[in-house]
């Protein structure tokens, strides 16, 4: 933060996953350090609650009046009735009953899947699990190419997030693969995730 503060380098802090972080606390966020507003703190509530209402804030801190400004410029108008309703769920209680019950159901489909990866992927492959939300990052071993993965997959009615949608650099992420761990882990879903694994191992072969 006081890098940031000398520098004078604003810190966009996304922070849509932070409410379904485990552990009994919430980790801090950033914002909470920020002693000169030099942190533009967004959040929402599409990731844990309703991703239809497509409702969040912002807490600009020193840059309000342009990040004002930014929005005055693009769609201005909100969702009254959604932002009411948003309102009423989190003074009533209900939004952190729900998120105890959310937290629970995302942490059993992780478990889930990152069960299902490790039994049937290729030997060396790594999974991290997030401390807070629900994308599973797996490592494939080194030559097997997450696009092609995500290709194969496709002609299978399986999605699957490849990692290179996510770098700038088309070498980087080459081998990763993005899972959803939100969703129920039925049985059509573990299969798929099976599938994805014999995917994988006819790569290692290289077939």
């Amino acid at each position: 933060m006081a890098l940031l503060a000398d520098q004078g380098i604003p810190l966009i802090e996304d922070d849509v996953y932070g409410d379904l972080a485990g552990g009994a606390q919430r980790p801090p966020a950033c914002k909470a350090f920020d002693k000169g507003g030099n942190v533009i703190y967004c959040s929402s509530l599409s990731k844990t609650l309703a991703p239809g209402w497509r409702i969040g804030w912002i807490a600009a801190g020193r840059y309000y009046p342009a990040v004002l400004q930014a929005r005055m410029a693009g769609e201005w108008a909100g969702a009254p009735l959604i932002e009411a309703a948003a309102n009423e769920i989190l003074a009533s209680g209900d939004y952190d009953r729900h998120l105890r019950h959310l937290k629970l159901r995302i942490a059993e489909g992780m478990r889930a899947i990152i069960a299902r990866v490790d039994a049937c992927f290729p030997p060396g492959t790594r999974v991290a699990a997030p401390e807070a939300g629900f994308l599973i990052w797996v490592k494939l071993p080194s030559g097997i190419d997450a696009l092609e993965v995500h290709r194969r997959a496709l002609a299978l009615g399986i999605g699957v997030s490849p990692g290179p949608l996510f770098s700038p650099g088309a070498a980087e992420l080459q081998n990763y693969l993005r899972l959803n761990g939100a969703n129920e882990p039925t049985p059509a879903l573990l299969q798929a995730v099976e599938q994805l694994g014999s995917l994988c191992h006819e790569l290692v072969g290289g077939r």
